[in-house]
């Protein structure tokens, strides 16, 4: 089915350079994004930046693919937001499996960014409806406050006494 269109992997971009890359990443919403360091005009490092910078790409995982050896520059990427990285030549049966778990995991993390913002909120709402508790409290024990020093000396006749 891969010659007809089908493309186990979703849908991919082809960017010429790394300025094309942030403009079709921009244009889109990306499950997962994997890219290039060594890319010309703007690279891997950069896309990374303006990616992690972006509120729309922030938590979009990100798998550096890379043919560098050196642990500084994935140590740059995993600075710059990368989440996963995959070593070129790409075996894709390998890189398949990695990029299901980190598409899992990025589930899993969305997951509880959002059980944690609705956390938030009701512990907020929580504390509003407290402090709106609280305020009637305080007018309620002020208008009896009034009243009593209002009565004092009045005496008051006992429903039960009075019949």
């Amino acid at each position: 089915m891969q010659g007809h269109g089908f493309d186990p992997f979703g849908d991919r971009l082809y960017p010429e350079d790394g300025a094309d890359a942030w403009k079709k990443v921009g244009r889109t919403t990306n499950d997962i994004v994997r890219l290039d360091l060594d890319i010309p005009r703007m690279d891997g490092f950069e896309l990374l930046g303006l990616m992690r910078a972006d509120a729309t790409h922030r938590h979009v995982p990100a798998v550096v693919a890379t043919g560098r050896e050196d642990m500084l520059a994935l140590g740059k990427a995993f600075a710059n937001g990368a989440t996963s990285f995959v070593i070129k030549p790409l075996n894709w049966r390998l890189v398949s499996h990695q990029l299901s778990y980190v598409l899992k995991s990025a589930h899993e993390e969305a997951v509880a960014r959002q059980t944690l913002r609705t956390r938030q909120e009701d512990n907020r709402l929580r504390d509003e409806a407290v402090t709106l508790a609280l305020s009637k409290l305080e007018k309620s024990s002020r208008a009896l406050k009034f009243m009593l020093a209002q009565s004092e000396g009045v005496e008051l006749a006992d429903a039960q006494t009075t019949a």
